[in-house]
């Protein structure tokens, strides 16, 4: 039978042996997780990177090359939301990294690095291309949305003279009836009170067509001529 000596030492020696590694078994701190990360133009083409964590964890970020060489880290913590962030500002070679981030608590204990990536760095020459890309979109846009502004201030201008020639027919046409009936009154040579009154209504009206006619023409004239100045004013701006 073993010696109680002895098993009360070999008892307190795997207590001693075992007791520094139990905090950190019994300690687990969660992964940080990495939302979003990309290049970043504002930051000389840089990295920034988005997540989301424990509130209160301290998040180490760091940027590393394809071949797991780190290039350089950040560290940041997370608010009272879980959110952090991590802007890496000095300029990378084109290329592919990955962002490596994890967390750590007010104890010290560390999580497990949690990895996003590839993220793609293009040359400056990529950059010229794709401003370039847009400036010709923006062109193209500015060149179709004139053209059919053009196109529908000439429709407009196409519509009002049609509906000036319409008014200017119809007022044409009952002017000529009446002055037709009021030459047959006069032709006639009964100067009778009725005839006289008729003829009297038939030159009023005459008057008041006269006058609608203007009105029709000279404002449909002033509006064509206000669509066309427009239309100059654009041509000239193009």
């Amino acid at each position: 039978m073993p010696n109680k000596k002895f098993i009360i030492a070999f008892a307190a020696f795997c207590v001693f042996a075992f007791l520094p590694a139990l905090p950190a078994i019994a300690q687990y701190v969660e992964s940080p997780k990495i939302i979003s990360a990309g290049e970043n133009f504002f930051s000389g083409r840089g990295i920034s990177a988005k997540g989301t964590s424990l509130p209160g964890l301290q998040i180490t970020a760091s940027v590393k090359d394809d071949k797991d060489n780190l290039i350089y880290f950040i560290k940041t913590k997370a608010d009272n939301s879980g959110n952090w962030s991590a802007v890496f500002s000095q300029p990378l070679e084109s290329g592919a990294y990955y962002v490596v981030a994890t967390a750590q608590d007010s104890n010290g204990f560390e999580s497990s690095p949690t990895m996003f990536g590839p993220i793609n760095i293009k040359g400056p020459f990529a950059l010229i291309i794709a401003i370039f890309s847009a400036l010709v979109i923006i062109l193209l846009f500015g060149f179709v949305g004139g053209w059919y502004f053009s196109k529908w201030m000439e429709s407009k201008r196409c519509r009002r003279i049609i509906m000036s020639q319409r008014d200017a027919i119809t007022s044409y046409n009952v002017i000529k009836k009446d002055a037709e009936r009021a030459l047959k009154t006069l032709s006639s040579k009964d100067f009778s009170e009725g005839r006289v009154n008729e003829m009297e209504f038939f030159l009023k009206r005459i008057n008041n067509n006269l006058e609608k006619m203007n009105k029709y023409v000279v404002e449909g004239i002033k509006i064509i001529g206000k669509y066309d100045i427009m239309s100059k004013i654009y041509k000239t701006k193009k």
